[in-house]
């Protein structure tokens, strides 16, 4: 059984692909805390994870996602091989293939939108349930 479940923030904003099908594809790293405790450096230490996700999922995550959000990824670990254009030697890599992605952060809004739906307007919820983090705190 391949399955995975992380929760982390984004460590950059979502970028978007469109396959040769017209289908859409998007990614984005997760930095995952390895655990509670600050190394020496005052810092978390933290792996991170390349998440990949397909269809209506991704186009929510391009809709509301970036840099620094909180989410949680379900999915299976998926590896591969390709060529390095560069130096033609082969180059293995690992990627969630997301299944599901809960959003645990307010929505991010783009566009012309000046200010979130009234049930997302009071950001207490959010406040109550989530540890509040400091942006210098963040490993990115």
């Amino acid at each position: 059984m391949n399955i995975i479940i992380v929760s982390g923030r984004l460590g950059a904003d979502v970028r978007e692909y469109t396959t040769p099908s017209g289908k859409t594809v998007v990614h984005f790293p997760l930095a995952v805390r390895k655990s509670f405790k600050k190394d020496e450096r005052g810092e978390y230490p933290v792996n991170y994870f390349k998440i990949e996700v397909w269809g209506a999922v991704a186009e929510s995550c391009k809709k509301y996602l970036g840099k620094g959000q909180l989410v949680n990824v379900r999915g299976r670990l998926d590896t591969g091989t390709y060529i390095d254009k560069t130096n033609g030697e082969a180059r293995h890599y690992t990627v969630i293939v997301a299944a599901m992605v809960e959003f645990l952060s307010p929505r991010r809004y783009k566009g012309d939108q000046s200010a979130p739906p009234e049930d997302l307007a009071d950001e207490s919820l959010y406040r109550q349930i989530m540890e509040p983090y400091d942006e210098d705190d963040l490993p990115f």
